[in-house]
């Protein structure tokens, strides 16, 4: 947005980004293995985590998350978990066949929503369309690495390498490659997951939302 805001009409004005903050105290990584018992969810699993407030939202991208998984190879297959956070008219077994899965249903406790991405190896995001996505904020606050499609602002929280992988807009095949990538790397999702939490904390903490809000304030009434 604030680069095709350059290429505007509104270009000689004076152009300010400040990016929404995440609460990095109330969203924290937590042990992995802790939170799967707590869940119910195998510890030898390669857990993806997908989550949207209608889990049938079409922008959202869910039916492109069946078939990347279908692509991955048996071995990797063979070990895949789905839990999802959000609602949908149809329970979340049908929406993940044939994997095993966990709905959580629409959640709005930030204790239990750190819990559930903990709990995830990677976070699954194929939005066709987005902006800076709350839910990825949540995800990189703890330390959960990424994988979503390059679209909009959200590769400004998926930095692809750093905190997470940006697979082809749309491309399913690109997704798969993504998932293989990262699921069978424990080391960088590793060296991802301190990247995320390091990115949120000295980048997106509220406090330093409020400093910028403060500081393009204080020069808008210095005259």
């Amino acid at each position: 947005m604030h680069s095709l805001l350059g290429r505007s009409i509104l270009s000689k004005a004076p152009l300010y980004m400040i990016p929404n903050g995440i609460d990095t105290d109330s969203y924290v990584p937590l042990s992995k293995g802790h939170c799967r018992q707590l869940l119910g969810i195998p510890i030898s699993s390669y857990v993806l985590m997908f989550a949207s407030v209608d889990l049938l939202d079409q922008r959202k991208g869910y039916d492109r998350i069946l078939p990347a998984i279908h692509s991955l190879p048996e071995e990797i297959k063979a070990k895949i978990f789905i839990l999802t956070l959000g609602s949908t008219q149809e329970n979340t077994a049908s929406f993940t066949a044939p994997f095993p899965s966990l709905g959580l249903g629409f959640v709005d406790n930030d204790r239990l929503k750190s819990i559930a991405f903990s709990a995830a190896d990677v976070f699954v995001f194929p939005s066709k369309a987005d902006n800076l996505p709350l839910v990825l904020q949540e995800s990189m606050s703890c330390g959960t690495p990424m994988i979503a499609y390059d679209v909009g602002g959200v590769s400004d929280i998926v930095r692809d390498g750093r905190t997470g992988l940006l697979a082809n807009p749309g491309d399913c095949s690109s997704l798969t490659l993504a998932l293989e990538s990262l699921l069978v790397n424990e080391s960088l999702r590793l060296q991802m997951s301190n990247n995320c939490r390091s990115v949120a904390i000295d980048e997106f903490s509220l406090d330093l939302q409020a400093d910028r809000y403060s500081a393009l304030y204080s020069d808008i009434l210095a005259p």
